[in-house]
């Protein structure tokens, strides 16, 4: 690829478009990830949210988990923890939405597909907050704990779900299938 250049009064940039798609995509996210947490802070004190409390979510998406009941949970305790989140689950570039649903029945994690990869789009939790890693702390906790042992190619992102203070298991999207890896414990 050409390389192109910025320029400003004292500072130049070189730049690809692919390095660019990664700037302008790790700026997405950091604001997609503000906003959220910026809502869940600010909403009244209950547990849980209602879809609508998150504005940035589409109208569709809001009225299908509000039809389904869905109830999603807050930041807890001290930890940086949330009902939704934003990441790469299946492909770098991809920008794909976790949201942990809470109903009456049951407990899941729905991903909404930001493009046409994917894998299935429900998971069954037993969390109580979901966040992103990477393959770092994939490889970490397998080192350190052991479990099922990772593919060999982590090459996006993965959903950790959290049960607080207890343990967690961690979702890798491969082949078009959910991996469980080991989380924290």
């Amino acid at each position: 690829m050409k390389s192109r250049i910025l320029q400003s009064k004292n500072t130049r940039l070189h730049y690809s478009p692919q390095s660019l798609d990664v700037m302008v995509h790790s700026y997405y996210k950091s604001c997609i990830t503000v906003l959220a947490i910026l809502f869940a802070l600010c909403a009244d004190a209950d547990e849980y949210m209602m879809p609508n409390q998150i504005p940035w979510l589409s109208t569709s998406l809001i009225t299908e988990l509000k039809e389904e009941g869905c109830k999603i949970p807050r930041n807890i305790d001290s930890y940086f923890t949330t009902g939704v989140v934003v990441g790469q689950f299946v492909a770098r570039g991809q920008i794909d939405i976790a949201i942990l649903c809470v109903t009456d029945s049951k407990k899941v994690i729905k991903i909404i597909w930001g493009g046409n990869k994917s894998c299935p789009s429900e998971l069954d939790s037993i969390g109580q907050s979901i966040t992103v890693v990477d393959g770092d702390y994939i490889w970490e906790r397998y080192d350190a704990y052991g479990g099922n042992k990772p593919p060999g190619d982590i090459i996006h992102e993965a959903i950790n779900d959290h049960y607080l203070g207890k343990a967690s298991t961690v979702y890798y999207c491969h082949n078009g299938k959910w991996i469980e890896l080991t989380g924290a414990d």
